[in-house]
């Protein structure tokens, strides 16, 4: 993101705190557990804003910058799946890169975490509190139901049902290997 003002990156860094606590995603890894993944998500996850001075970069610099940034893997056993940097190009003019693991969001969770991200530092760059109506579910919500269901004679049904469409030999999946 683009950002043409003067920043307070400490109320910048508090809304992030914020919506660090309100979503558990965004503190949560993957460790294996034997030889499968379990999910754990962090009492607490101290997230800084990686802040650099890219006044004096050209264009190629800052694109090099940030395509090496988003392209740098996460660890997914020890986190954090997110990752937070700020290019100061001008005392008004910044760039914000944010990367996230696309196991703990998508495009739609990065437009509500962008529209809470925006009221929460708004907030805390005037030195007030803005509070955000509660979630009505979380996704811990959501995989309960559905280990639930997975569990009941419809699971049970479900599950006879792709067995049936999957079965015999499958066909061969043609996927590009260079990506």
């Amino acid at each position: 993101a683009r950002i043409r003002l003067a920043l307070d990156t400490a109320a910048l860094q508090r809304a992030f705190e914020t919506l660090i606590v309100r979503h558990p995603a965004l503190s949560t890894t993957f460790p294996a557990l034997g030889d499968e993944p379990v999910q754990r998500v962090a009492a607490q996850l101290a997230l800084t804003i990686q802040t650099e001075d890219a006044s004096g970069w050209s264009d190629a610099q800052r694109d090099s910058f940030l395509r090496n940034e988003t392209g740098r893997p996460f660890d997914i056993e020890t986190g954090p799946l997110i990752r937070l940097t700020l290019l100061r190009r001008a005392t008004d003019k910044y760039i914000l890169l944010l990367v996230m693991h696309h196991i703990i969001g998508d495009f739609w969770s990065l437009a509500v975490f962008a529209d809470e991200l925006a009221g929460l530092y708004a907030a805390q760059a005037a030195g007030t509190s803005l509070e955000l109506a509660p979630l009505p579910l979380r996704y811990s919500d959501y995989t309960r139901w559905q280990s639930d269901v997975l569990a009941s004679a419809e699971g049970t049904r479900l599950l006879d049902h792709w067995k049936n469409k999957l079965a015999g030999e499958l066909p061969p999946l043609d996927l590009p290997t260079d990506h």
